[in-house]
């Protein structure tokens, strides 16, 4: 295993703010009434298509490379539908000991607020991690996941 290098760590610093982006904006299934503003911030910001709005309506993750700011960094959007309460979620993202049992958490920390490169101190890459990423192209970047993201089961209360 390798530890971050600090230009990497800059690069993902900027990955964990997207990924935070990310979480809230899958905070939790919609009411009506809020279901046209997400689909506007999805369609006007994102950049999302109707087919891939579609997409996470059916439950399916949906990615999106964003534009960066500057030719090194990087951006990427994530989008899923939750079907939980807003309470409910916040209560479990913010277990993270419980969080941490699951099968898919390879590796979990908390970042400040704001976040700091330090919050990044304790992250450990394989390998070809990094290699992996910087070979991703908009539209093809395969998963570099060591294990298989288990299906998504009913909700749990």
């Amino acid at each position: 295993m390798l530890t971050a290098l600090p230009e990497d760590r800059m690069r993902l610093e900027i990955a964990g703010r997207v990924v935070l982006g990310a979480t809230m904006v899958a905070l939790a299934v919609p009411a009506a009434s809020e279901d046209t503003a997400v689909r506007t911030f999805f369609r006007r910001t994102i950049g999302l298509t109707e087919a891939q709005i579609a997409e996470v309506d059916a439950g399916r993750v949906v990615t999106r490379q964003l534009p960066g700011a500057d030719k090194p960094e990087m951006a990427a959007f994530g989008a899923v539908r939750v079907t939980s309460s807003k309470d409910t979620f916040l209560q479990r993202l913010r277990d993270v000991a419980r969080f941490r049992q699951g099968p898919p958490s390879l590796q979990i920390g908390r970042f400040h607020t704001p976040p700091v490169p330090a919050d990044l101190d304790g992250l450990t890459l394989e390998d070809g991690d990094f290699d992996a990423a910087r070979q991703c192209k908009p539209g093809d970047c395969r998963s570099t996941g060591r294990r298989p993201m288990p299906a998504p089961g009913p909700p749990r209360s």
